[in-house]
């Protein structure tokens, strides 16, 4: 579990149908207060439980104390699939009322409920009793994953909105919704009418294991912006992601999405419920994101604060430069003087890869490029001279593999040898950063087309998988290593029930000499299962990486 994330302590369900977070400031201080609420789902009638933890500091560790969990009156669901809360003020008169939702999923269709417990005080009492749950009208999901709620006055009016979140987990891929109940009165009776159902754009998640939602005024310009959160349920390790809408206004409307953004160092294969809170602190906006963890045995929760605001000095920045590469930029690596090198040879055209002037320099047809960041245009570019291979024509670099060698030249293997089938060529080459011009050094026993290149602890570099330049037998299972002393290479084998490694398989040196293969690859039917590869066994041996699966990793 990373450091970033802080436990929730004395979490006790080994199933949750759902959980998530709010904030707000309860003890009167200047601090937040956190709350979090789960349904719980035990052998028999589920329970719905939320408790608080007292006065957030800066880092988001609570200061004083944690309630212990408290459970929300005439919970009636047997099975839930998302829950929610959030804090408001909906009886103006300075007090705290909690409002919880949850999605109930009965035989037959699923409906989503709310419900009002006024005057919640420092210590989780509802004080002022609770109100009936209340329908959340036209729900029409048959299967959802997880929900949320939220509330803002979005029109200045001075009521509260209340903002329905939800994942609808359909036939086929997920859509993530949201409509708007406006103007809740003091008993949280919707007051001003339902907006429809509007879709969150971009949604690519078929399978979901949390959801969320918050309204905050992420860059301080006096209007509200829409937060929305989910947890995709990928076929291996889940990844959660949020995107921000700006400027919403109380019939929906956004004016403006932005792109999905990871949570970092999301560490969950399963999750049971997540969601967000959001506020401002000191004029800066911040979200705190909850999750449960799913592992074997007892499930556990988790919360962390991720600021909201712009800021280059802490998390750098892109810029958009005013000058292109030069040449298609697929392949690119860092010299060690600080210059780049961009190179793509033909650059997946076939008509360039077959045109008389591929490689001509002199007709803006160059293969590689050096770019320099400390030179200012147009004097940062150098094109260094194409290599022409025995047949007269250039030496594709386009889908080579490239590792750096110990004197600071880059090595080069492979490539593409023809177009529509594909096949891979032998030759390899190296870049020299000095004199900043290629040259050849031996060639690889066959072709390799979308190979693997590592540098090793010993300076060899390992050469794996690829396409050969034979249509008939396409596949390369062999590995071969390069020793730049010896200017040789060596062919090594696997196993033969070892069916070799998919192209670009993405290979990572271990401290003890050994390379993990994590089971990413490039667009190949060969589904390897991750494993350690012990390059000091001929034939050589693998060893599989237990709990992970080739055919799910890209």
């Amino acid at each position: 579990m990373p450091q970033a994330y802080i436990p929730i302590p004395d979490w006790f369900s080994f199933d949750n149908q759902g959980a998530n977070i709010a904030l707000a400031s309860l003890s009167g201080s200047h601090n937040e207060d956190v709350l979090v609420i789960t349904a719980d789902n035990p052998a028999q009638q589920n329970r719905g439980v939320y408790r608080i933890g007292r006065q957030l500091d800066a880092q988001g560790a609570v200061t004083g104390g944690w309630t212990p969990w408290i459970d929300i009156p005439d919970w009636f669901s047997w099975e839930n699939q998302g829950v929610g809360a959030t804090v408001a003020n909906l009886q103006q008169n300075g007090q705290r009322d909690l409002i919880v939702f949850m999605i109930d999923s009965p035989p037959g269709k699923n409906q989503a409920y709310y419900r009002v417990g006024k005057a919640l005080d420092a210590d989780g009492n509802v004080t002022g009793g609770w109100g009936p749950w209340v329908a959340i009208p036209d729900w029409f999901s048959w299967e959802n994953q997880h929900g949320a709620i939220a509330v803002a006055d979005l029109d200045g009016d001075g009521d509260q909105e209340l903002i329905v979140f939800m994942i609808d987990n359909g036939l086929q891929q997920n859509r993530g919704v949201y409509c708007i109940g406006r103007r809740l009165d003091a008993d949280g009776n919707v007051t001003g009418g339902w907006t429809p159902w509007i879709d969150v754009p971009d949604w690519f998640s078929w399978e979901n294991q949390g959801a969320g939602v918050a309204i905050v005024d992420a860059d301080n310009t006096g209007q509200q912006d829409l937060l929305i959160f989910q947890i995709d349920n990928a076929p291996e390790q889940n990844q959660a992601f949020y995107k921000v809408g700006r400027h919403l206004d109380s019939d929906g409307n956004v004016a403006e999405w932005g792109l999905w953004r990871g949570i970092p160092s999301w560490f969950s294969w399963e999750n049971e419920g997540g969601g967000i809170a959001a506020v401002r602190t000191n004029g800066k906006a911040e979200m705190l994101v909850m999750l449960v963890d799913n592992p074997p045995g007892q499930n556990l929760g988790y919360y962390r604060v991720l600021p909201l605001d712009s800021n280059p000095q802490r998390d750098g920045q892109w810029e958009q430069l005013s000058f292109h590469s030069g040449v298609l930029a697929v392949h690119a690596a860092l010299l060690p003087h600080g210059k780049v090198l961009f190179f793509a040879g033909s650059g997946s055209s076939a008509a360039r890869f077959d045109a008389p002037a591929f490689g001509d320099i002199a007709q803006g047809v160059s293969c590689s490029v050096v770019w320099d960041p400390a030179a200012n245009p147009p004097n940062n570019f150098f094109v260094p001279n194409t290599l022409f291979a025995p047949n007269g024509r250039p030496f594709d670099l386009f889908c080579c593999g490239h590792s750096a060698l110990a004197d600071g030249r880059l090595l080069c293997a492979g490539g593409t040898g023809h177009y529509n089938p594909f096949t891979g060529r032998n030759e390899a080459a190296a870049f020299d950063p000095d004199t900043q011009q290629w040259s050849f050094v031996q060639s690889m026993a066959h072709g390799r087309w979308y190979p693997t290149l590592v540098t090793l602890g010993d300076g060899r570099v390992l050469a794996a998988t690829g396409l050969t330049e034979d249509m008939n037998n396409p596949h390369n299972p062999t590995l071969e290593l390069y020793n730049p002393a010896m200017d040789a290479w060596q062919v090594r084998h696997f196993a033969p029930d070892f069916p070799g490694l998919p192209l670009y398989a993405h290979l990572f040196l271990m401290a003890d000499g050994r390379i993990c293969f994590n089971g990413g690859r490039m667009d190949d039917e060969l589904a390897v299962d991750p494993c350690i590869i012990d390059l000091t066994h001929e034939p050589v041996q693998t060893i599989p990486i237990p709990g992970l699966q080739g055919a799910a990793m890209r």
